[in-house]
């Protein structure tokens, strides 16, 4: 029998409240259940597109971790981990840069309409959607629980 595997992932920039709990968490705890290979992926590097305090953001990604635990993700069942600690994201994100286009990643709605304009737009937010693209082939996932927001990346 084929085995989805899937891949979840929460920026650990607050602790997760109970839109996070209602509109993702919940269904992620339902997949586990349902026998997928679910992986939790703590998105530090999505986080810190904008300035982040690294005491803040390391004191979040452990309560957000702890709160996944506390709603029902279990670690004996399903992978949670910290983005940042597989240096793979970055190795192939990097890779996957040099053959992206500017034009492409422009065009992307989500990142048009946070750009307020050309001459301040940090280079990171430029480059989420790689580093997203660069999650999702990491691990070989084969299914996604998105948004609407994120189906043109």
């Amino acid at each position: 029998m084929f085995q989805r595997r899937v891949l979840c992932g929460i920026q650990p920039s607050n602790v997760p409240h109970i839109g996070n709990y209602l509109g993702a968490v919940k269904k992620w705890i339902d997949l586990q259940n349902s026998g997928d290979n679910l992986i939790v992926m703590l998105a530090d590097l999505h986080a810190v597109t904008i300035p982040r305090e690294p005491d803040a953001l390391r004191k979040s990604t452990l309560e957000t971790a702890a709160s996944l635990i506390a709603c029902g993700i279990d670690p004996k069942r399903s992978i949670i981990y910290r983005q940042s600690d597989l240096h793979h994201h970055t190795q192939l994100s990097w890779l996957l840069g040099t053959l992206t286009t500017v034009q492409k990643v422009g065009h992307i709605p989500t990142y048009k309409s946070k750009v307020k304009d050309d001459t301040s737009t940090p280079l990171g937010l430029f480059l989420y959607p790689v580093l997203q693209t660069a999650d999702i082939l990491l691990f070989k996932t084969t299914h996604l629980p998105i948004g609407e927001d994120q189906i043109p990346h």
